[in-house]
């Protein structure tokens, strides 16, 4: 049995719930009827899709949607022909914000005015999508870690516990079969032997005598549960721990410290199909049926006391097959009087916590954790056991005849013979003689559930349990953080494990400062551009602030701008108006102007000034115009 660390929190922290609604955030069970998803925090954002712009450019989606550039640090939306800045002025209301990376935001209107204001570091955790198969959490302490979400990348070389003598070339094997051989000699033909042989009870006798302390059963070995446990304290029997809650960042830092190499999106992980892997060596011995070429002449060492063909030898002595059968198990577990017992009284370091036999501690329950790792880990591997290890040991659909270990390949080399007729084993002449492998048979014959392998016996150390209960497993020692606002001030504060306060301001407290604090408690900047227009000559809106329209009055060059109730606050707004340029008589004394100013309209007037010389002479023709309010 080989233990692993993390896979009780696969089986703690990775429930999950599938609905035809998602709420993600505070208050998860609280929905409208009408919505399919639902975001709700006080201290969290909606992070979009981050792309450059090739890489916004190399798709096209749905009509509709939404990416961040990082190249123009501006959110882009496809209006089913191409994307759409929303920070150009050009395809907004007139203004937008730029983080300028140093703690400054700078706010932009239409007519190219900035306005840049000092925002104040936050001492919050984040979780940043790396785009690369990454993700970047920072904690409250601004320490940074990197965790991969790739998989096995299905390439051979990649490979991990890859046996270290592999075959990679199949073209040189011999099966290593005595009937595979050619030309042997006539004395050795008949394959008879006439000698004594022992018998598996013989063998049992011979490894018993030489390890009385044989465990010859490995079913009753410890197996590392923890509901195989005896005498547990009575403090832990309940598995259940009921302590304060922890946020969603709190359970993040405490997954990613425990698993910094979490995988946390399942959908790159590698198959395990032998099929799939990659850089597979040209030679690889997938077909061992066709190796050594069989010939007795290829032989290396054959042993000369064969040249007469008369093998006569005697028995094997208990210590002979005490040593075959440690040539066979090195690792063989030869005293079972030191297993470990199931027993909590014989745990090693078991964590100082629990030393008092006692469960003290708080703790979420399992439904909490699950929202808390399911909001955090959207793509959350929570199946690990179908995860590819990257262990050669794990792959399927390996090739039946693959030649896993080159040390057992016919070197050519007498002794390396398989199934030699017993009456030539022994090199000598003619006697029977065991080899390693046919003790081992014997071994396992008298003993199928020997245990021939100590090293994963179970060691008595508390980290090697599995399936430790959830309410123990993180050491009982959970604290909590706090990250409060204050929505009339905006400022923020947080209070870390030992209780120590730090604030942070949204706003500044400069007399000059335009922004004010919004009924949230965020940065509020109100614009003193309330609309803004491109009206054609014959008063269609060409592109405006919504509410806008145009009367296209009696006359030519006589129109009126109709503003939506509570656009202004009262009929003394400023007016800003602009016409194209023109040429020929007639029309090279261009001129523009307003009358009949309210705050539900306006009338402009467009028409050639003809350099005082007569009336102007008025004539249809586009123009544009800004409205501001202070």
């Amino acid at each position: 049995m080989k233990l692993k660390i993390f896979l009780p929190f696969f089986i703690l922290f990775c429930p999950f719930i599938l609905f035809s609604q998602v709420k993600v955030g505070d208050n998860p069970n609280v929905i409208d009827t009408s919505s399919i998803l639902e975001l709700e925090s006080p201290n969290k954002a909606l992070v979009l899709t981050r792309l450059s712009s090739a890489q916004m450019q190399s798709i096209s989606p749905l009509n509709g949607a939404l990416i961040y550039n990082t190249d123009t640090s501006c959110v882009h939306y496809y209006n089913g022909v191409q994307w759409i800045n929303l920070c150009n002025s050009a395809n907004t209301t007139g203004f937008s914000f730029s983080d300028n990376g140093d703690g400054t935001i700078t706010l932009s209107d239409a007519l190219g005015n900035n306005l840049t204001f000092n925002g104040a570091p936050e001492t919050i955790t984040t979780l940043i999508d790396n785009l690369d198969g990454t993700y970047t959490f920072t904690n409250e302490n601004g320490d940074s870690t990197t965790l991969s979400t790739s998989g096995f990348s299905g390439d051979f070389t990649d490979l991990t516990n890859v046996p270290a003598n592999l075959d990679t070339d199949a073209t040189d094997d011999f099966d290593g079969e005595w009937a595979s051989l050619n030309n042997v000699p006539a004395g050795f033909a008949d394959d008879i032997d006439d000698d004594t042989q022992l018998t598996d009870a013989q063998v049992a006798t011979a490894v018993n005598n030489e390890f009385p302390n044989l465990d010859t059963d490995s079913t009753d070995d410890f197996d590392g549960e923890w509901a195989s446990l005896n005498n547990v304290p009575t403090g832990f029997a309940d598995d259940i721990d009921d302590d304060t809650q922890l946020t969603d960042a709190q359970v993040a830092t405490a997954v990613n410290n425990e698993f910094p190499n979490l995988d946390t999106d399942a959908t790159d992980d590698f198959s395990g199909d032998f099929t799939d892997l990659t850089n597979v060596p040209a030679n690889l011995d997938t077909d061992s049926t066709d190796d050594f070429d069989g010939e007795w002449a290829s032989l290396n060492n054959v042993p000369a006391g064969f040249s007469d063909d008369i093998d006569d030898d005697t028995q094997l002595t208990d210590t002979q097959v005490a040593t075959a059968v440690n040539n066979e198990f090195p690792n063989l577990d030869t005293d079972a009087t030191d297993d470990f017992d199931g027993e909590w009284a014989s745990l090693n370091n078991v964590p100082a916590g629990f030393a008092d036999n006692i469960d003290d501690d708080t703790q979420l329950t399992d439904a909490q954790v699950a929202t808390a790792v399911n909001n955090e880990f959207p793509n959350l591997d929570t199946d690990s056991t179908d995860d590819f290890s990257g262990d050669f040991t794990d792959l399927t659909n390996v090739p039946a005849n693959l030649d896993t270990d080159s040390t057992d390949d016919f070197d050519g080399e007498w002794t390396s013979l398989n199934n030699v007729p017993a009456g030539f084993a022994d090199d000598i002449d003619d006697d029977t003689q065991l080899t390693d492998a046919q003790v081992a048979t014997a071994v396992n014959n008298e003993f199928p559930n020997l245990d021939t392998d100590s090293t994963d016996d179970f060691d008595g150390e508390w980290a090697s349990l599995n399936n430790v209960p959830a309410d123990i497993a993180d050491g009982d020692d959970n604290t909590v953080t706090n990250l409060t606002q204050n929505t009339s001030t905006g400022v923020i504060t947080y209070s870390n494990e030992d209780s120590d306060s730090q604030t942070a301001n949204t706003v500044g407290i400069e007399t000059d400062n335009s922004i004010s604090v919004g009924t949230n408690g965020g940065a509020y900047y109100e614009s003193p551009i309330k609309a803004i227009g491109k009206i054609a000559s014959n008063g269609n809106v060409t592109r405006a602030t919504s509410g806008i329209t145009v009367t296209k009055l009696t006359g030519n060059g006589y129109y009126r701008v109709n503003l939506p109730a509570g656009m202004v606050s009262d009929g003394n707004y400023i007016i800003q108006l602009s016409q194209p340029s023109r040429d020929g008589s007639g029309n090279d004394d261009p001129g523009i102007s307003y009358r009949n100013q309210s705050s539900s309209s306006f009338e402009v007037i467009v028409g050639d000034n003809d350099n005082g010389g007569s009336d102007r002479n008025r004539f249809d023709s586009e123009f544009m115009f800004t409205i501001l309010d202070l």
